[in-house]
């Protein structure tokens, strides 16, 4: 017997705005949202709190056994806080795991941290932290702080830059001892995102992209590029969006330096016999066997807010 149990998405979102109740206000606010544009300096009645919250689960059991989870919470503070004027705190966790016949084929999570210091602001400073794990491309932990600046040209283009201390530790397949062992390196690195965000139809419909280029300031030809595209359209009604998001990462040191794989995770295409050990052993995929230098991932969703 086969089952299945499927519980696509649930996407939770709350805004909060101190002394900002009527209907008529809470549009308007919703619009300052969205815009990007410079502004003046936000008052204290100006201030609103965001909370996100998302789950899936999907089970299968029987022919084919299936299990995904996935889930994340985000949550965002605007406006005056103190001394320091139109400010953004934010924080992010996504987590994502998945098996397949009993294989993992996907375990990984992400923790983001950041304060933005005049964040509607022409130049806006901001710190940051973050720390991630990607199993898929070997990553058992990559934690980084860092401090940089965004400087916005117009309406839809802005640059930010930052300095960034990093610590990664990644797992790679030793063939001589014949087991994984843990590459643990420290270094700084530096990063560069331009970003262009267009809204059209009044704000009906907004596109993101941003690209982000990673190197490690000892050696530039070693870093990370990775691109993000976003589409979010408003239906007929406004709280509900649709959501296209694309995700392109590039790791150079896989693509120039290759990397092998946990032997476990190595394709087998045919067995031969071997005479001198009396024994048939494993013809194995080549590529199967080093991580790929590129990983792409195409998502449409459905989000509504409260």
């Amino acid at each position: 017997m086969s089952k299945k149990i499927t519980i696509l998405i649930i996407l939770f979102n709350m805004i909060a705005f101190s002394q900002n109740e009527d209907p008529a206000a809470e549009a308007t606010i919703e619009e300052a949202v969205l815009e990007e544009s410079p502004s003046e300096e936000m008052e204290d009645d100006e201030n609103e709190m965001f909370n996100d919250i998302s789950f899936s689960f999907d089970l299968e059991e029987g022919n084919t056994d299936h299990l995904a989870l996935s889930g994340g919470w985000s949550f965002s503070l605007t406006g005056n806080m103190g001394p320091f004027k139109d400010t953004e705190f934010m924080t992010s966790i996504n987590v994502n795991k998945a098996t397949l016949s009993g294989e993992e084929y996907a375990n990984d999570y992400s923790a983001h941290i950041q304060f933005d210091w005049m964040a509607n602001g022409s130049f806006s400073p901001f710190l940051f932290g973050d720390k991630s794990a990607d199993v898929s491309i070997g990553l058992k932990n990559r934690t980084n702080f860092g401090i940089g600046a965004k400087q916005r040209f117009g309406r839809i283009f802005s640059v930010s830059a930052a300095a960034l201390y990093e610590n990664e530790t990644t797992g790679i397949w030793d063939d001589e001892i014949e087991e994984e062992i843990d590459s643990l390196m420290t270094f700084s690195r530096l990063s560069v995102r331009p970003k262009v965000k267009i809204k059209l139809n009044d704000g009906a419909t907004v596109i993101d992209y941003r690209t982000y280029w990673k190197p490690k300031l000892s050696n530039f030809d070693d870093y990370l590029w990775e691109n993000e595209l976003t589409v979010s359209i408003e239906t007929f009604y406004e709280s509900f969006m649709i959501d296209f998001s694309f995700t392109h990462k590039f790791i150079s040191r896989y693509k120039y330096g290759a990397v092998l794989r946990s032997e476990d995770s190595w394709i087998i295409l045919d067995y031969e016999y071997d005479e001198d050990l009396d024994d048939y052993l494993p013809i194995y995929d080549e590529d199967s066997k080093f991580y790929k230098d590129t990983d792409t991932a195409l998502s449409i969703g459905l989000s509504f807010s409260l």
